[in-house]
């Protein structure tokens, strides 16, 4: 008959006797009963889970009921009459060579820390209401619920009562945590004698019957660290949670993950399986798809168990779970826009969970002639609401039509590929002059003396210009006085050429007009800006003598 019973702590030796002593020693912990002053004593860990009494000529026949309770949760006439050395007693009466005795289970299914059993000892209390005499009297102890014993012998009963415990630690091949402990326990003991006088029956009354162990047990909980993902970790989709775990005097039973939230719990408990290793030291994996929770910050937590009931909790690490893409709005160029010089792209990007990671832009047209991703860079805000953009160079692009594509992954890997305007590129050239574009080298020159004249001419546009014609006039271009031409056979984007000539210096002002391209041979984006002119004043009482 096997019951419940209570659990025990962690790594002890403990001895069960009659009252509850504890010695407490670093990790291992000695626990023993003695009688109290009143005389009482109590089998606290290890009561008796069934009992059988005997009256029957033939030994080991235990086929009558106990009148207490067994498993019980105190001594008590109702209750259990074996546990305590109190006079109240189980009791056979016993005819003429009959072998009176009582048996019992006695376990406890509660404990699973226990490591080895280092000593075992029955303890019993019988006495006789009448003298008698009695012969075979003999204790007997099984492990393994056959009902095959190993038989002690000890003193026989008289009508005095006496407490003894005999060592059985040697018996049925030692004791292991098994027979007392867990979840299929099997240590059984009883007491028996033979009456062998002619007396007429009495009563042999059992006070006590239980065992006495002591143990050694493992209160060292299992080691357990997370190594993936590491704290700080952005996730979306699938992901992998790796934890070492490993116990050095236990094999490990069950290690379970938990997804928190603060003041709630996500997901769990969730099993982790060994992936690599052993039961004493392993890895343990599990794969979660993060999709069925909401986006958030969660810790993640390993609770490992060994077999013998130790639990750990792991640290706490804290990842961000983000599955929501991030998004994005142009804020120029706006939609329609034409194009012809540099351009700035800027997009307004936000995520407001794992923050932006990257945002590049691809110009493609219907053609799919595309520039590339060209990486953006942050120019305001911060990664969770920023704004983000590149300087656009035409140049790079024949003129055409094109979609502005804005590629935006957030930290958790999250990716938004979208078309967020649409623009025209119509890039030509365009050839300025200005009036501090033109230059006198000698900045106070004689009347009548050659002075040289640079003009440097600009290509601002975003398109090479072919071949054209630089002319230089004196005085204003309608009275048509040219002083020279010259022609610049290209003249690159971006890009700038000094032309010169000379000149007669004349008294007073001397307006000097250039002119670019008069002829609109080159088709530019700005058609007005081809012209200037610059004055400089000579005194009419100086005069340059010379060969």
């Amino acid at each position: 008959m096997r019951m419940a019973a209570e659990r025990k702590p962690f790594r002890k030796k403990t001895a069960i006797i009659i009252a509850f002593l504890a010695l407490m020693m670093a990790l291992l912990v000695r626990e023993t009963h003695a009688p109290n002053a009143a005389g009482e004593a109590e089998a606290t860990l290890l009561r008796a889970q069934g009992c059988n009494l005997e009256d029957s000529l033939i030994s080991q026949t235990f086929s009558q009921a106990c009148a207490g309770t067994y498993p019980g949760s105190s001594c008590g006439q109702n209750d259990d009459r074996l546990s305590c050395n109190d006079s109240i007693n189980e009791t056979s009466t016993v005819g003429i060579l009959d072998f009176g005795g009582v048996n019992i289970t006695a376990y406890n299914n509660t404990i699973f820390n226990c490591v080895s059993v280092t000593s075992a000892r029955i303890c019993h209390n019988w006495y006789t209401s009448t003298s008698g005499t009695y012969g075979t009297c003999r204790i007997g102890t099984d492990n393994d619920g056959d009902l095959t014993w190993t038989t002690t012998a000890v003193s026989c009963p008289t009508t005095t009562s006496s407490m003894v415990c005999t060592d059985v630690t040697g018996q049925e091949g030692g004791w292991a945590c098994g027979d007392f402990f867990g979840t299929t326990p099997s240590a059984w003991a009883y007491v028996e004698a033979q009456r062998t006088d002619a007396s007429p029956a009495h009563s042999l009354d059992f006070d006590v019957l239980y065992f006495n162990i002591t143990y050694e047990h493992d209160n060292a909980p299992p080691n357990n660290t997370i190594l993936a993902p590491l704290s700080g970790t952005n996730i979306s989709g699938r992901f992998l949670i790796n934890a070492s775990v490993n116990d050095t005097l236990s094999t490990l039973d069950s290690v379970n993950l938990s997804l928190l939230q603060p003041g709630a719990i996500a997901s769990g408990p969730i099993a982790m399986n060994l992936s690599s290793g052993n039961l004493t030291s392993g890895y343990f994996n599990v794969t979660l798809d993060s999709a069925t929770v909401s986006d958030g910050r969660y810790n993640l937590s390993v609770n490992a168990t060994d077999s013998r009931r130790n639990t750990n909790t792991s640290a706490n690490i804290s990842i961000m779970i983000d599955n929501t893409k991030p998004n994005a709005t142009i804020v120029a160029p706006q939609n329609g826009t034409a194009v012809a010089y540099l351009q700035l792209i800027n997009a307004s990007v936000n995520d407001s969970s794992s923050g932006i990671s990257y945002a590049s832009f691809m110009l493609v047209n219907s053609s799919s002639n595309a520039t590339g991703w060209l990486q953006a860079t942050l120019g305001s805000g911060s990664i969770y609401e920023g704004y983000w953009n590149i300087t656009f160079d035409p140049y790079n692009v024949r003129n055409s039509e094109y979609n502005i594509t804005i590629n935006s992954t957030d930290f958790a890997g999250n990716q938004l590929i979208a078309n967020i305007s649409s623009i025209t590129v119509n890039a030509t050239p365009d050839l300025t002059i200005n009036t501090t574009d033109i230059l006198f080298l000698n900045l106070s020159p004689l009347e009548g003396q050659n002075i040289t004249i640079n003009a440097t001419v600009r290509n601002i546009g975003r398109r090479d210009a072919a071949q054209f014609v630089v002319e230089f006039f004196e005085g204003f271009l309608e009275q048509n006085r040219l002083i020279m031409n010259t022609t610049v056979p290209s003249l690159a984007a971006g890009s700038s050429i000094i032309v010169n000539t000379t000149y007669l210096a004349k008294p007073g002002p001397n307006n000097i007009h250039v002119r670019l391209d008069w002829n609109n041979s080159i088709n530019e984006t700005n058609e007005t800006n081809n012209q200037a002119n610059n004055t400089m004043q000579i005194d009419g009482h100086s005069y340059y003598f010379g060969n």
